[in-house]
């Protein structure tokens, strides 16, 4: 499990999409990132201010896609942040998400993120959640 700060200035991003090509250099490792991207993968993600650059999107999906890594999904609200503004001013995105590898997912097929409360903070807080899975990992245990 990684997480590391993303830059505030678009333009300087793609250095983060090249660490993350970097340290996806072992691609059998499971591997997870639970984090606030300040990115969003749809448009769909983003409601209110001005519409997010198609440019700016497919970079993102790109990045991950080389990775290999994929939203693991989530339940609760649909938004993890907003401007802490009201009415027509407020906007509301899905900047905090969790990806992962394919091996991290076989390792944790039924995890989910939930999307908890914002809780003095204009980001929601988000939970991983893999407590129900513990039963089904195969872990490597001496005859007995």
């Amino acid at each position: 499990m990684t997480g590391f700060y993303r830059h505030l200035e678009t333009s300087q991003r793609h250095h983060e999409w090249s660490l993350i090509r970097w340290i996806r250099v072992m691609p059998n490792l499971p591997w997870a990132s639970a984090e606030d991207f300040i990115e969003i993968l749809y448009e769909s993600e983003k409601v209110g201010g001005l519409q997010q650059p198609r440019w700016q999107l497919d970079n993102f999906r790109m990045a991950l896609d080389e990775c290999g890594l994929q939203d693991i999904g989530f339940v609760g609200p649909p938004f993890t942040w907003y401007n802490k503004r009201k009415g027509t001013a407020m906007i509301q995105e899905r900047l905090d998400r969790c990806m992962c590898s394919f091996q991290w997912k076989n390792m944790f097929p039924e995890a989910m993120i939930s999307h908890q409360e914002f809780w003095k903070s204009d980001h929601r807080q988000i939970l991983l959640d893999t407590s129900h899975i513990h039963g089904s990992l195969n872990l490597c245990r001496r005859p007995g």
